[in-house]
């Protein structure tokens, strides 16, 4: 399950709440998302900066974490990876 996403300069720098559009993404138990704001149908949060993707997650009861740079592709399998 999809706990949280966020779309921008990560760890610290200005970002997107991307939760919404990234739980819409997930066919079949799986997510397959394209790092890049025109997928989420945001302006660019961090100008001049690249960006990353994170989505946090929960998996048979644990809690997990992936991130993938802009213009890179995150997948989230029925497996949890």
């Amino acid at each position: 399950m999809i706990e949280k996403a966020l779309y921008g300069d990560l760890p610290g720098g200005a970002s997107t709440d991307v939760t919404a559009k990234v739980k819409e993404m997930v066919k079949d138990d799986t997510l397959s998302v394209f790092a890049h704001r025109g997928k989420f149908g945001i302006g660019d949060p961090a100008p001049s900066v690249r960006k990353k993707l994170k989505v946090d997650y929960t998996f048979n009861g644990a809690k997990k974490s992936k991130q993938v740079n802009e213009n890179e592709d995150l997948t989230i399998s029925d497996q949890g990876e």
